[in-house]
């Protein structure tokens, strides 16, 4: 065999040299492409977040709308039914400001215009829709006691989400109790929410009349109609009277005797509340609202209208004790027992929360009984069945 060729130190020198260039050249290119990738997934990932802060920015915006909307309808628009605001201020269906909350008399301030309300980073639209959920077919016609605010948060750049808002309310009838109701007369509940309801059993000898139905989660034996035994219960809100005493014109340190001599106004009284003789009449009551720790008696023609904001008239933590043909105008609510005789008539809320008495008050009754021809004109308007949000959902894709 032939002597295998000698590799020399230059030899091994000029063979890596041959190898060198494409391996550096190979390197080059693996960093060209890492670096194209890096550069690609911080574009990606900065217009990522830049789209996520847009999209938070114009949620806020939306949700700004939706505040501004709830307010002005649960205040300012209040007296206007579902189906006004579908149809809008015009008042006339198939318009330009159909579910626009604007106009109504209502200053640029309140008034969200269709174009849209300006903000900090943008502008909020509100367009009123009727409830998915309605029985009633017709889109501007309310059936359920609910609307649907659609709220558009639109932002300087052009990013753009909506929301939307269920607001309602539970409709209250014109009578409801905590515990047993027991009704020994023809009483009257009359307007569209002219009903009466129970948490226990509806019963008596009396054949009262209601113009939507009588309900108990018990059972009604009562001689009315409609009537349907175990519903469910209807939350009747603890209402504590010092929680609403703020702003009160008058703070009463112990009992207190209601007049003709009484002053308008709202009265918190830290104690027992009596009448002391007849004053006004129907078409001439005087504004005055109690709001008693204690329980609350009246035994004369009285004749009075809430002057509370909240639309209170009579609110005592314990018993509701009314004897006389007297008139109200408001929410009458009994932290206590209610006992109720003679023919008054309540233009609002009757409420029976049916609680032991507090501290201090007197114990006037241990039962709801209704043995006068009250009579009740309810409109579906007043404290509990004030509207709210009842449902909340961001709509993806805008």
């Amino acid at each position: 065999m032939g002597a295998l060729p000698q590799l020399t130190r230059g030899g091994r020198a000029r063979r890596r040299a041959g190898f060198a260039l494409p391996s550096a050249l190979l390197a080059l290119a693996l960093m060209s492409v890492l670096a194209i990738g890096i550069h690609s997934m911080s574009s990606v990932q900065n217009t990522s977040v830049k789209n996520r802060e847009a999209a938070a920015r114009a949620l806020l915006l939306a949700e700004a709308g939706a505040v501004h909307a709830a307010a002005v309808l649960r205040d300012t628009l209040s007296m206007y039914d579902y189906s006004r605001l579908l149809i809008g201020s015009d008042n006339i269906a198939g318009t330009s400001d159909d579910g626009v909350v604007a106009g109504y008399g209502m200053s640029s301030t309140l008034a969200i215009p269709k174009t849209g309300k300006a903000a900090t980073g943008g502008i909020y639209t509100v367009e009123i829709l009727d409830d998915p959920g309605d029985p009633v077919p017709n889109v501007l016609v309310d059936g359920n006691s609910r609307v649907l605010m659609r709220c558009t948060g639109i932002t300087s750049d052009s990013a753009r989400v909506s929301i939307d808002v269920v607001l309602g309310a539970v409709r209250f009838p014109g009578i409801a109790t905590d515990k047993d109701l027991e009704i020994s007369s023809a009483a009257t509940i009359n307007g569209p929410c002219g009903g009466i309801h129970t948490n226990g059993n509806l019963t008596g000898g009396g054949s009262p009349t209601v113009a939507t139905q009588a309900s108990a989660t018990g059972t009604v034996s009562l001689s009315v109609s409609p009537r349907y035994s175990g519903q469910a219960p209807l939350e009747i809100p603890d209402l504590v009277p010092s929680e609403f005493c703020a702003g009160a014109d008058y703070t009463i340190a112990g009992n207190f005797v209601l007049s003709g001599s009484t002053a308008p106004g709202t009265y918190c009284v830290l104690g027992n509340v009596s009448s002391g003789g007849d004053f006004g009449s129907l078409a001439t009551m005087k504004s005055i609202s109690i709001i008693a720790t204690g329980a609350i008696k009246i035994s004369h023609k009285i004749f009075i209208k809430a002057d509370h904001p909240d639309g209170i008239t009579l609110l005592g933590g314990g018993d509701l004790d009314l004897q006389a043909d007297g008139g109200t105008e408001g929410l009458v609510y009994a932290g206590g027992h209610c006992y109720i005789s003679a023919k008054p008539v309540f233009n609002g809320q009757l409420v029976c929360k049916s609680k032991p008495d507090p501290a201090g008050a007197i114990d006037y009754t241990d039962q709801n009984l209704i043995s006068g021809d009250v009579t009740i004109n309810f409109g579906c308007t007043g404290l509990f069945s004030r509207r709210r949000q009842m449902g909340w959902l961001q709509r993806f894709g805008t």
